[in-house]
């Protein structure tokens, strides 16, 4: 199977959840809890806590309210999806899995995604 169409499935399904999820999210107003924020007595956030609430508002149009749920995947997300884009409609071979290209993209992600937590948390702390 081509790597265009293995991302295609891939991001079908996480599509396809992710209207689950909203319709969920909308006819019952439960959404999935945040194991560290349950562990943690809330007082500790993990770089995820406000995506919820994030592509909600996305969705209604207050992107002011998805910024301040979670304004770093709300700034993730475009670069993420321009990158997947280039990925699935031009297939550059140095971005293919595996290559140390498209390793680093997600590596800087991840650490982008950390440093945001430590610097969240003592935020937090500090009010």
């Amino acid at each position: 199977m081509s790597d265009r169409k293995i991302l295609l499935k891939r991001l079908l399904v996480f599509l396809v959840l992710g209207i689950l999820y909203f319709l969920w999210l909308k006819l019952t107003g439960l959404n999935i809890p945040c194991v560290i924020r349950l562990v943690t007595g809330g007082r500790i956030l993990c770089p995820g806590c406000g995506i919820s609430t994030m592509f909600v508002n996305i969705i209604g149009g207050n992107f002011k309210a998805a910024f301040e749920a979670n304004p770093c995947i709300f700034i993730l997300l475009p670069v993420w999806v321009v990158f997947l884009g280039i990925r699935i409609i031009f297939q550059p071979k140095c971005l293919s899995d595996g290559k140390p290209l498209n390793q680093g993209f997600y590596y800087t992600a991840a650490g982008i995604l950390v440093v945001f937590a430590v610097v969240r948390n003592i935020v937090n702390f500090i009010k």
